[in-house]
């Protein structure tokens, strides 16, 4: 679908952004959904990785960043958009283009668990999570460093069911009469 025209371009990014945003800023009304908005708004990047591809869904990624930053009453929640959400989507898209599914999913897990540590490490600087991490018992950060590698492993299935759903049935019915 990639068109010539450099407004379509601006304009479907523009929506995007807008719906990321809205998203973004909404997590000061339900504080419940730090985690969830975030995962949420990266996984509205996938359409302009399809439909754009990386130059446009990076530009939109930082767009997103600096004003979200602004705008966000959840820092937390920008922050994870910044660190992992934002940009997994098109780091997933360029790591797929291996095409050797234990590369790619090793290539994946070293990023993730690249980006936990620094998680981590910010996290025991600024918010003294050791006593967190440690009320867990003498596994505490064994069971945590596990159970995030899970919910990873999900979250990227599903942005792959995502991108099938929207390649196959979305695109084609809806998108097409649009762009």
């Amino acid at each position: 679908m990639k068109s010539s025209s450099k407004n379509s371009n601006i304009s479907f990014c523009s929506v995007i952004v807008s719906i990321s945003l809205i998203a973004l800023f909404s997590v000061g009304i339900f504080p419940f959904f730090d985690f969830a908005i975030p995962a949420f708004t990266g996984i509205l990047l996938i359409s302009v990785v399809i439909e754009w591809g990386y130059k446009w869904s990076f530009i939109s990624y930082i767009v997103v960043c600096i004003v979200g930053f602004f705008i966000s009453t959840s820092k937390l929640s920008v922050f994870l958009y910044f660190i992992i959400f934002g940009y997994y989507p098109i780091l997933k898209s360029v790591i797929e283009k291996i095409n050797i599914y234990i590369i790619e999913y090793i290539l994946k897990f070293i990023f993730f668990n690249i980006i936990l540590g620094i998680i981590f490490l910010l996290a025991s600087f600024l918010l003294n999570i050791n006593q967190i991490i440690n009320s867990f018992g003498k596994y505490g950060f064994s069971t945590i460093f596990i159970s995030s590698n899970i919910v990873f492993y999900i979250y990227d299935i599903s942005i792959t069911k995502i991108v099938y759903w929207y390649q196959n049935y979305f695109k084609n019915k809806y998108l097409n009469k649009i762009i």
